[in-house]
């Protein structure tokens, strides 16, 4: 049996996803994971942080600075955006300086955007992709 590039790469993605929520659902008994620094989580708009590292992030990204996110379900938007690091991410680029290993979503906008594997568009036209697939989800 052979999987197309985008079924293989879907298969990656849930289990990156996967992998993320065993992680954070390991933490400990009676421990939440804000209580554990090494596996940070953050649900809402991530708004002006400088500096941080998180595991998994379910919101937008804005203003953000040198920041790293494992896993991130949201947008990246905001004019001051410099630095920030994904490895898997599920939403569009709206603006900013963003580098991201798997991007499932589109590039609309960004100053200096790089992406590994982007499964969507780039409508800014000034990003590096190192490979790209079209997704019919993203339509």
């Amino acid at each position: 049996m052979t999987l197309s590039i985008r079924e293989s790469i879907s298969i990656n993605l849930t289990m990156i996803f996967l992998t993320t929520l065993i992680v954070i659902g390991g933490v400990g008994c009676g421990e939440t994971a804000e209580e554990n620094p090494a596996h940070p989580v953050h649900t809402g708009d991530l708004v002006a942080k400088r500096g941080g590292r998180y595991s998994f992030v379910q919101g937008n990204v804005i203003d953000c600075k040198n920041t790293s996110i494992d896993y991130l379900v949201g947008d990246i938007r905001g004019p001051s955006v410099k630095r920030v690091v994904i490895n898997v991410m599920r939403g569009n680029i709206e603006d900013g300086a963003v580098s991201v290993n798997v991007l499932e979503g589109n590039i609309i906008n960004g100053e200096n955007v790089s992406v590994n594997v982007l499964i969507g568009k780039d409508f800014s036209g000034r990003a590096r992709i190192g490979k790209q697939l079209e997704s019919d989800r993203m339509e």
